[in-house]
């Protein structure tokens, strides 16, 4: 099996034999399947939009929701999938910041799912917001997506050195 790392602002289109994964905070991974072809793509968002400097988006830039739904719509249609034909899964979102006026979770979650009703998708599973990280495993011949979710901030101290 091939493992691959879809890192911010990726998207990596996926097939029989890859397993696509992705460690997330406040950021979202969107995983869109298509059961007979078992072909898949996987997004991760940073942030849920470009903000007040409009330029245009980069065609490798899948940083804001955006324009990664439009990379991954755009990637499974040039092998011949529609994204309507596909199973479609989202996670992440994770309230990282002490402040609730600031969720880049919550907002990043709300621009998907927003996008994803304007584009006619069906959202069929999540494991959105909350605290904590979580590490997601999309294996793309059956579609199914592993999540591992650390709901509390693990505090490492630092070694003390003897005689020190």
């Amino acid at each position: 099996m091939s493992i691959r790392h879809v890192h911010a602002g990726q998207v990596l289109l996926g097939e029989a034999g890859d397993e696509l994964r992705a460690v997330l905070g406040s950021c979202v991974a969107l995983t869109l399947w298509h059961p007979v072809r078992r072909i898949g793509a996987m997004c991760h968002v940073l942030l849920p939009r470009r903000g007040t400097v409009r330029r245009e988006p980069a065609d490798s830039d899948a940083r804001f929701a955006e324009d990664a739904l439009r990379l991954m719509v755009g990637r499974l249609r040039e092998v011949g999938v529609e994204p309507g034909a596909c199973v479609c899964k989202l996670f992440g979102g994770a309230s990282v910041f002490a402040s609730e006026a600031m969720n880049t979770g919550r907002d990043n979650v709300r621009a998907i799912k927003a996008l994803l009703g304007r584009a006619g998708v069906e959202l069929v599973s999540e494991h959105v917001e909350g605290t904590g990280h979580r590490v997601i495993r999309f294996v793309v011949e059956t579609g199914d997506v592993w999540v591992s979710h650390r709901r509390r901030p693990v505090l490492l101290h630092r070694r003390q050195d003897a005689g020190a």
